[in-house]
């Protein structure tokens, strides 16, 4: 499964950088290598979606923010935290 993490243009809206999210284990060169191959095909497609008196260059970047958080996640949810003790002490007034 591929996530749009974020996207990235410049003032002009000439170039566009889109950040993906991959779900699994992926060959990064050769994701690389497809998303540059896919993206005339999806800049045509864009174009045709879009108004714009530019259509923006494509240019793609593996985002591995989503996998990072999920790994740091997992590490919290391992720690071993003492618990707490309950405070017994009553207020003396």
């Amino acid at each position: 499964m591929i996530s749009i993490t974020r996207v990235d243009t410049t003032g002009d809206l000439r170039y566009c950088k889109v950040y993906l999210s991959v779900l699994g284990e992926v060959n990064e060169k050769e994701f690389a290598k497809g998303l540059k191959s896919a993206a005339p095909w999806l800049r045509r497609e864009l174009g045709g979606a879009l108004s714009l008196r530019y259509t923006p260059e494509l240019t793609f970047v593996l985002d591995k923010s989503i996998e990072h958080g999920a790994y740091i996640s997992g590490l919290l949810e391992k720690l071993e935290l003492p618990e707490e003790p309950e405070d017994t002490e009553e207020d003396e007034t």
